[in-house]
């Protein structure tokens, strides 16, 4: 994947300089390239989440190649069909989508053979799988553009301030069903912040006593 997407930033400088584009054309695709080591990292990530998916899970190896580059791949095409913004382009994924699932569940493969208990786990998962991926990335964007609101009104934040800011928006600020951003990306609910908090700190002090005026009624 670095290989090809690195092939791609070349086709892009290329055409940049056939056209003769302005610098900040340059620079943009420039600001773009950089990025690329932190796509490649979230990629890995992703797949190592997959990996690890699968060794969880008492599969076969046909079953766990079926579920991983076909029932995966099948709820991620829909999930971008589904935020896709031209008519023709969603519908296009969509029908991809269901052509690829169609054929994971075909009764012929051994996905079809399976107990149908056992069948809706792998879906389950596969959907699960496939939200990995978009929390991976949607979230950090999300994060990234609060942020440089923050920066913007203070001028500069602290690392301090910014630790305190990334455990906030992953263990305290909860969307309307009631989850935590680190409960959505873990899948499971963790301990209470502020319970955490009265563990690990030491008691305040008690407050000191103002001293009486001696001409005080």
């Amino acid at each position: 994947m670095k290989e090809r997407l690195e092939k791609h930033f070349k086709t892009l400088h290329s055409i940049a300089d056939e056209a003769s584009l302005s610098q900040g054309a340059d620079d943009r695709i420039a600001k773009a390239e950089r990025v690329l080591p932190l796509m490649i990292a979230t990629i890995v990530f992703f797949w190592t989440m997959i990996e690890l998916m699968i060794k969880r899970f008492d599969w076969s190896e046909e079953v766990a190649l079926i579920w991983r580059n076909e029932l995966v791949a099948g709820y991620y095409i829909a999930r971008v069909a589904h935020r896709c913004t031209e008519a023709d382009e969603a519908k296009r994924l969509a029908e991809l989508s269901e052509s690829i699932l169609a054929r994971a569940r075909s009764p012929d493969r051994p996905l079809g053979q399976l107990s149908e208990s056992t069948r809706m786990e792998l879906d389950q998962q596969a959907q699960k799988a496939a939200d990995i991926f978009q929390r991976s990335s949607s979230c950090v964007e999300g994060r990234n553009g609060q942020l440089s609101l923050r920066h913007h009104g203070l001028r500069e934040l602290t690392p301090s301030k910014l630790l305190a800011l990334r455990v906030i928006h992953n263990y305290v600020i909860r969307r309307p069903d009631g989850t935590t951003a680190a409960e959505r990306f873990f899948g499971s609910q963790p301990r209470d912040l502020f319970e955490w908090l009265l563990e690990q700190l030491p008691m305040p002090a008690r407050p000191r006593h103002k001293k009486r005026h001696p001409n005080a009624a």
